[in-house]
């Protein structure tokens, strides 16, 4: 339910439990509605919630055939949690704007006890998101971007590529995705004359060109936004098998890796993952993370990339087989 009406509902209940025997003309005056509007609101809180609502005459307002009534405290659901959650995170607390407007009045919500009409406790207290090892978009760039991308403008810039110098790219933009708290660009590069993912925080000297172009098939790219494991798309997909530790097991069965992902328990109280994977530089990182808990079975490359990085890791830590 939107915030706004929210907001007249739990009004209209504080008043008539304060014995203000409010109406739907106050209702109306005090949040600058209709009194058809206020109406609705009222016949809402009465029909929804129950509320033993009555209109007494005599004192032309409404009071609560049962004073111990109360509203319930708004539920939310875990999906409806974390993309408030995430979003307090993104909009700053200064910030006046109709989403921060909107963020507040809901987290008034949240921690607010009706019976008391005050709050149980800060938000804050009770609720919070993190995630760690992102890398911010600068802000100019990220208008930059999105610009070119509703416009459809070719867009240049200067990026600085991991083990390589900086330099400009000239690209069309066709999707920008939200991955692990860093924003990612799918762009066909006009240099290299194919299709590549671009992380904003790389990006500087950001510009809009006067040249337009025209949108290629969703079919031709959307691999590069979905389908296997992690950012790192491709064409050519390989299912990776990985079996864990009875030890690891209990962690890894309520992790999602990839939504096509499949499990199966192993005889020693082990687990098998499978899940496609077109990259595997990203996917060889998520694995480390298991150490010795975790083994990669198929594909054979994909268990050499590991190894090699296991030895790369023994020989900074000086450790002798």
């Amino acid at each position: 339910m939107r915030t706004d009406i929210l907001d007249r509902l739990f009004w209209f209940h504080s008043a008539v439990k304060k014995g203000q025997t409010p109406n739907k003309r106050h209702l109306a005056e005090h949040f600058s509605i209709t009194p058809r509007q206020a109406q609705r609101d009222i016949s809402l809180l009465r029909d929804k919630y129950s509320a033993p609502l009555r209109y007494e005459a005599r004192l032309h307002g409404f009071i609560y055939d049962d004073p111990a009534f109360e509203l319930p405290m708004m539920r939310v659901d875990q999906r409806e949690m974390l993309a408030f959650l995430l979003a307090q995170n993104l909009v700053p607390p200064g910030d006046n704007g109709a989403i921060r407007r909107v963020l507040d009045a809901f987290a008034h919500r949240i921690c607010l006890d009706p019976s008391a009409d005050l709050l149980c406790a800060p938000v804050e207290e009770c609720f919070s998101a993190t995630w760690q090892g992102y890398a911010p978009a600068d802000e100019h760039v990220f208008d930059t971007v999105v610009r070119a991308l509703q416009k459809t403008k070719v867009l240049s810039f200067q990026y600085a590529a991991p083990m390589s110098d900086p330099a400009m790219r000239r690209v069309e933009p066709h999707h920008l995705v939200h991955y692990m708290g860093s924003w990612m660009l799918v762009a066909w590069c006009l240099h290299r004359k194919g299709w590549r993912t671009f992380h904003l925080a790389r990006m500087s000297r950001t510009a809009c060109a006067d040249q337009t172009f025209a949108r290629r098939p969703w079919a031709e790219w959307q691999h590069h936004v979905h389908g296997s494991f992690g950012v790192f798309q491709g064409h050519e997909r390989e299912q990776a098998v990985l079996h864990f530790t009875a030890f690891r097991a209990a962690w890894v069965r309520h992790e999602v890796w990839h939504k096509d992902q499949k499990q199966r328990d192993l005889p020693d109280g082990g687990l098998e993952l499978r899940f496609p994977v077109a990259d595997y530089r990203e996917v060889v990182m998520h694995i480390l993370r298991y150490g010795a808990d975790v083994r990669v079975i198929a594909p054979e490359k994909l268990h050499q990339a590991v190894r090699e990085e296991v030895q790369r890791l023994s020989t900074a830590y000086n450790i002798v087989h």
